[in-house]
């Protein structure tokens, strides 16, 4: 006994190659859209990384205040970004803080800005109390800075 002629196995089987398409289809998306989520993730990483070179750009450009004698100096000693090199080294002398943290904060630099060859000026807090100061600073023959409290206060 045959259950399907001849023209309705055609039409089954038309129906079964166009489900299986559909469904090759969707496995076929699914691998695209993962591959379109780790593209855009990856183009986000790099637009981030790029915004943040080009904000250190800005602000080396906003804060050109930098003698050519201190730049070649810099160079000397492989520092490409004199800013960012001043700001960091200031960021890890926490010491310099001339107040104490209260309630078990804990001081830290917020803002820092080279104001030229020998001078930055930076504020600071535990997150209770704060406080601004005037730095004098010196670059060693190795390069390496070496600051000294000008004038402080309490904000």
């Amino acid at each position: 006994m045959q259950i399907f002629n001849f023209s309705q196995q055609k039409v089954a089987c038309f129906i079964f190659l166009v489900c299986g398409a559909s469904l090759m289809s969707c496995h076929k998306q699914n691998d695209n859209q993962e591959n379109l989520t780790r593209k855009i993730d990856s183009l986000e990483q790099e637009l981030e990384k790029q915004n943040k070179e080009l904000a250190i750009t800005h602000q080396a450009k906003e804060w050109s205040v930098f003698s050519q004698s201190f730049t070649s100096k810099m160079d000397k000693h492989g520092v490409a970004n004199p800013i960012e090199y001043i700001d960091s080294s200031l960021r890890a002398e926490t010491d310099l803080i001339t107040l104490d943290a209260v309630l078990g904060g804990k001081m830290q630099f917020e803002q820092v800005k080279i104001l030229g060859d020998k001078w930055v000026w930076a504020s600071y807090s535990d997150g209770h109390i704060m406080g601004e100061a005037i730095y004098s600073f010196d670059v060693n023959k190795s390069g390496n800075p070496k600051f000294h409290l000008e004038l402080s206060r309490e904000r």
